[in-house]
């Protein structure tokens, strides 16, 4: 999706949706990058296509990117590389956990047997 909304095209143009799904699964076939493309767009485009969920970026981290690059492209900057996750995201991100975004505690119901 990445790609189609990067590119305005739609990917695999001219083939079935069964045709397409077997390219991709059976010779990992992908549309190709462009090279008017800055390589951290295109870099971050791969990582979307990789073949273990692991790898891929999350989409949290998308967003930071294309939030990035819109602020380079409006300031006049080149945006050579992709901006790198930071220290306590890479760390979360090795054992799948993610940070809270709550600071409260669920309220329980009492649990306690009546005489």
């Amino acid at each position: 999706m990445l790609w189609e909304l990067t590119t305005g095209l739609l990917s695999f143009q001219g083939m079935s949706p069964v045709q397409a799904t077997y390219a991709v699964y059976a010779n990992n076939a992908s549309p190709p990058l462009s090279s008017t493309y800055p390589p951290a767009i295109n870099s971050l485009i791969e990582r979307c296509w990789s073949a273990k969920p692991a790898k891929r970026p999350r989409f949290s981290h998308i967003v930071s990117v294309l939030e990035t690059y819109d602020r380079y492209l409006r300031e006049g900057l080149p945006m050579l590389s992709p901006p790198p996750l930071s220290p306590l995201a890479s760390f979360l991100g090795v054992f799948k956990i993610t940070p809270c975004t709550s600071t409260t505690l669920p309220i329980m119901p009492d649990r306690r047997v009546q005489a």
